[in-house]
């Protein structure tokens, strides 16, 4: 918790190690150069299970973990049942950057039960996940929830996306998902791409999208984006970054997606300017237009 190396691995850092294995860890608030929280270099086997990483900053790659390996035709990392939480990097040069995770020379990286929260952005380059020059990617019921843009990236002749099964990304609570920027890569499967947005001023939305992937991919694939449609706001509301508030003395429900806004008994609903959402009631007061005590 809360370390600092000037370097690599606010924790822990290691090299030349044959086989690395962390297990039930929790790495929080920690920095360094490469990999905020953990950096590992020329391993053989990295294996990382039930763990979280939260709130790690690295200056230059890889958020909370970085790993690079001397080319090694049989090395292997396995992160499973993990958790990413606000990791991020920092930096003054422009260049590719793995916010939560950067990997290097790897001849297979495999996630599998691996969530991510990121919630924040500093470049239209950054990555929550670079993997470069490594042979194969397999990505298991991985989910990825952010509203930046956020990309899994492989470079290399060798490089390809071999198995995907279960993989979801979704956009937060009230932003949606813009299907002329999510894809997979047709060259090679190297890319999987999304972005999320807000719906425009003066229009809202109760909903979320994602991009899901069901089955394995090997060769080709097939992705399908949620449905999700922005409303115009309703009277008595004020709605902007997809959110919409009730104005004071208003109180409003939820009716198949949309927001339905009606008067409220004085003394019952929010009474302030605006409402923190739509249905605030007023002291503690409760229920249906907040008649109950």
């Amino acid at each position: 918790y809360n370390n600092y190396a000037v370097y690599h691995g606010g924790v822990f850092h290691g090299e030349d190690i044959q086989e690395t294995i962390i297990q039930r860890s929790i790495f929080i608030m920690n920095q360094a150069g490469t990999g905020g929280s953990v950096a590992i270099k020329m391993p053989a086997y990295v294996t990382i299970s039930y763990s979280q990483f939260k709130c790690n900053i690295a200056f230059q790659q890889g958020g909370s973990l970085y790993v690079q390996i001397v080319k090694h035709k049989t090395s292997k990392i396995r992160l499973s049942f993990i958790v990413f939480i606000s990791t991020e990097y920092k930096h003054d040069e422009m260049g590719l950057k793995g916010i939560a995770i950067s990997v290097k020379n790897a001849a297979s990286f495999m996630m599998k039960y691996v969530n991510f929260h990121i919630s924040i952005q500093e470049s239209p380059l950054a990555m929550t996940v670079i993997a470069i020059n490594v042979g194969e990617l397999k990505m298991y019921l991985v989910k990825m929830k952010s509203m930046f843009s956020i990309v899994y990236l492989l470079e290399g002749a060798i490089s390809k996306l071999t198995e995907l099964s279960h993989v979801s990304f979704q956009c937060p609570f009230q932003s949606y998902m813009d299907k002329s920027h999510s894809y997979i890569s047709s060259l090679h499967q190297s890319h999987i791409y999304y972005k999320c947005s807000r719906c425009a001023h003066k229009f809202y939305t109760l909903a979320s999208s994602q991009y899901s992937i069901s089955h394995k991919i090997i060769q080709g694939h097939e992705a399908k984006i949620g449905k999700m449609k922005c409303h115009r706001c309703p009277y008595h509301a004020v709605c902007e970054d997809g959110k919409i508030q009730v104005v004071s003395g208003y109180w409003g429900y939820k009716s198949k997606y949309q927001v339905i806004i009606m008067y409220c008994p004085p003394g019952y609903c929010c009474q302030g300017l605006t409402c923190n959402g739509y249905n605030t009631c007023n002291n503690h007061r409760k229920g249906l237009l907040c008649a109950q005590c």
